[in-house]
């Protein structure tokens, strides 16, 4: 039974480091807590269950060891403290673009594929390490060989290099080490010594109502007590919540991302036919039960987050439909209709954020060449692991080093596309859908138009820092921190709101005048709007002043209530000298006199190109001084034809004054159909501080077929790209399963 704070994990093996360098490695590793890991992994070895004692007791109780149904995997893992078994299983039911990641990959400024960057993925099997996409940058960290196809689409979601290029993963010259699912603790704190950055993990435990046919026939199974109408693990902070935080904690450069999971919406209606199991005489025994319980999330979604996926330090992600197009507005984010919504029981913010998790098309174990759609958490989480690998490779180029996890997850929230229906974070989204573009941005104009700070508080002490608004953008500022973990873990009763915060750190930012506080959210009433005041929650925390004055110095602090703590290598609490935590902040100048910067291009309907089509194109003088003697130089690329470059141009800008924009146009030749252009623009302007925001693209694709003639005709498959072609592609039902296409 998993009866201590430690259970899953065995002793330490060695395991082979490639990509980022031996150098690298060891600067990460002077830096982590080897000793504070080494202690976890011996007490981790002692509530170990091995696979063969597992598959033993599994027998023993008449319940399965593994199984498929449906297209998911289902692994035995352990037993909670009421002696029922605990299953993993994996969380599936155009992701760069949605993402903002197709722009790093094809900016000429920043070119971010992933270079000099090892990811780890833990799944349910082992990786067709074969596949045609992954050359040699795959390999199995574990004696795992029994192919999986979930754990390959995972991978080429990460990594795959583009051969099939709608299959081109997120950081496609990165490199892989994938293990099963067994040993997962053990191997992270293994891999974590050796200098990991980033994991995924796209699986969690089985919960609340689940179809299957773990009784022996098929239909809705409760997997829950049969007293309990609501399932009691939502939302709950358990063990293996603590462990993964007390992972992190000793390896502070370390990040595991792991799906949100797809139980939203599932069981039968009220007082419909399920089974229920029991425990007698040490055996799994099923009952069909008519007894009303709430379906997963209730009739409103909410609260279906498992124990496994409430950890504070990590990254949890949920899914959202891709964006053709890519983002413009909040009502462009839609959520699955399986992604698991929060809130946590303590009422923290989970999921932390949504990745693109609908119809990702990616490599499959069947063959070298095989590829399949896939949806769930499970695609949108390595969307986004395999994107902030891309955030970690451009600091490492800027600035000859890597970022702390806290910094990473403080990066990726700030800078999150807004989504949902109210200003700020929420239990659906998280803080937004992913933008990596954006965060890339923030990275390269540090110490200009932004702060990206590690920092440590002192106990008792206080963080001040002071910056000038430009006035042209809100003020944010974020702050994120590794939180230590609790020494007693809430007891597992339904909706424990005991807080799972240890240090609680207080951000405020002040003109002068008035103070602002923080966003928080209303566990109790989980669909309400944020509101701001003091977040006694979570470990992040940010501030947004939406119209801050032009000019105008404001001070930001950081300070904590009650004295700071830490585990000491025995999982303890004892006092602390300090707090580390990481910021973020923007809608700042640093100084910088001489900035324009592309802020859009914009073309019309598809159904309007002509010869002479029109491309608007708006400058925007970032800096202190007045903009003059710049010139806009532009192209017409063909990407169907090797990227040839069809037309060029060049027009001259008049004055920008500063804090303006300027709109300014051109015509280029779209009159041709059913070919993939790119309008790519740059401004030049001599003394430019700030290069990443000079240039601009906009794809265009032209969707008129002339069959004006006899014979002439025009034809395309279902595998094609749809809406490219001016049809609109649905989900009229809901389910993830059934589209419509007109």
């Amino acid at each position: 039974p998993r009866s201590t704070l430690f259970p899953y994990t065995t002793l330490f093996r060695s395991t082979a480091v490639f990509a980022q360098n031996a150098q690298e490695v060891k600067v990460l590793q002077q830096k982590t807590n080897l000793e504070g890991l080494k202690s976890l992994g011996k007490k981790f070895h002692k509530g170990t269950l091995s696979r063969a004692q597992l598959e033993s007791r599994a027998k023993e109780m008449n319940i399965p060891f593994t199984t498929e149904f449906g297209g998911k995997f289902y692994q035995l893992q352990g037993f909670n403290a009421k002696g029922f078994p605990l299953y993993y299983v994996t969380s599936n039911a155009g992701a760069a673009e949605g993402t903002g990641v197709s722009r790093l990959q094809a900016s000429p400024v920043l070119d971010l594929q992933g270079n000099g960057i090892t990811l780890r993925e833990w799944d349910g099997g082992a990786v067709r390490l074969t596949h045609q996409e992954f050359g040699g940058r795959a390999k199995m960290g574990d004696t795992s060989t029994r192919l999986n196809s979930h754990s390959t689409h995972v991978a080429g979601t990460m990594i795959a290099s583009g051969e099939d290029k709608k299959a081109k993963g997120m950081a496609p010259k990165a490199e892989l080490i994938a293990y099963d699912w067994n040993d997962d603790e053990d191997e992270m704190t293994t891999a974590a010594t050796n200098g990991a950055l980033l994991s995924n993990h796209s699986y969690g435990y089985l919960g609340g109502f689940e179809y299957g046919n773990w009784s022996g026939a098929t239909g809705w199974h409760w997997l829950g007590t049969d007293d309990d109408t609501e399932y009691v693990g939502y939302g709950h902070y358990g063990e293996t919540d603590a462990q993964w935080d007390l992972i992190s904690k000793n390896a502070p450069y370390y990040l595991a991302v792991k799906a949100a999971g797809n139980p939203r919406g599932d069981g039968p209606e009220p007082g419909g036919a399920h089974y229920v199991r029991k425990l007698e005489n040490g055996k799994v025994v099923w009952a069909k039960s008519t007894k009303v319980r709430q379906k997963n999330g209730g009739a409103n979604g909410f609260d279906c987050i498992n124990h496994g996926a409430t950890g504070k330090n990590g990254l949890i992600i949920g899914a959202a439909h891709k964006i053709p197009g890519g983002y413009k507005q909040p009502s462009d984010v839609k959520a699955a209709s399986f992604s698991a919504f929060g809130p946590t029981d303590d009422g923290r913010i989970k999921p932390d954020l949504a990745g693109i998790g609908v119809g990702v098309y990616s490599t499959t174990s069947t063959g070298d060449s095989q590829y399949t759609s896939l949806s769930g958490t499970s695609m949108a989480s390595p969307n986004v692991t395999g994107s902030l690998a891309l955030l970690q490779e451009h600091h490492n180029k800027l600035y000859s080093s890597f970022m702390k996890s806290a910094t990473l997850k403080a990066l990726a929230i700030h800078t999150a596309n807004e989504a949902g229906e109210h200003p700020g974070p929420d239990y659906q989204f998280g803080w937004g859908l992913l933008n990596t573009f954006k965060a890339a941005e923030v990275l390269s104009t540090k110490n200009k138009y932004s702060k990206v700070e590690e920092v440590t508080l002192n106990n008792n002490g206080t963080y001040t820092l002071k910056l000038t608004a430009t006035g042209s953008a809100p003020l944010v500022v974020t702050i994120v921190w590794d939180d230590a973990v609790v020494e007693k873990l809430p007891d597992a009763t339904l909706n424990n709101r005991e807080s799972v915060l240890v240090n609680d750190l207080d951000l405020r930012v002040s003109d002068g005048a008035t103070t602002f506080f923080p966003w928080k959210l209303d566990v109790n009433n989980p669909a309400n709007a944020a509101t701001k005041g003091d977040n006694t929650k979570d470990n992040v925390e940010q501030v947004v002043i939406e119209n801050p004055v032009a000019g105008k110095e404001y001070t930001i602090t950081v300070s904590h209530k009650g004295d700071l703590k830490k585990n000491d290598d025995q999982g303890k609490l004892v006092p602390a000298a300090s707090q580390d935590f990481s910021l973020i902040a923007t809608g700042i100048n640093n100084g910088v006199s001489k900035d324009l910067a592309l802020k859009s291009v914009s073309l019309p309907p598809a159904k309007e190109y002509t010869n002479q089509t029109p491309v608007t194109v708006e400058v925007e003088n970032l800096g202190s001084t007045s903009a003059t003697g710049a010139k806009l130089k532009y192209k017409l690329v063909n990407v169907d034809n090797g990227n040839a470059v069809e037309h060029t141009g060049e027009v001259a800008l008049e004055e920008v004054a500063q804090g303006k924009t300027l709109s300014k146009s051109f015509n280029v030749d779209l009159s041709k159909s059913f070919v993939n252009y790119s309008i790519e623009a740059e401004v030049e302007f001599t003394g430019d501080e700030v290069a990443i925001n000079n240039a601009v693209s906009a794809k265009a694709y032209g969707i008129i077929a002339t069959v004006e003639n006899v014979g002439e005709s025009y034809s395309y498959g279902f595998e094609e790209e749809l809406e490219k072609s001016g049809w609109t592609v649905e989900d009229t039902d809901g389910n993830g399963r059934t589209w419509r296409v007109y």
